[in-house]
């Protein structure tokens, strides 16, 4: 896998990331789905950390084309 891939799959997570805080905004400023509402926030901060260590630098593939 090429920086420029690995960097896009990181994008994707990100992208995907702030549409689930989006929804959980949506619904919070609702007041509605309290069970929903725990659920996306469970999700959303394991990709944050899934996020957070693939930006690692230790974690970027080594070589490739950027």
């Amino acid at each position: 896998m090429t920086l420029a891939e690995y960097v896009d799959n990181q994008q994707v997570v990100a992208m995907n990331l702030k549409s689930i805080i989006s929804a959980l905004h949506d619904l919070m400023m609702a007041r509605i789905a309290p069970d929903a509402q725990e659920e996306l926030i469970s999700i959303a901060l394991d990709m944050a950390i899934t996020l957070n260590r693939g930006l690692d630098s230790v974690s970027l593939p080594e070589g490739g084309d950027a």
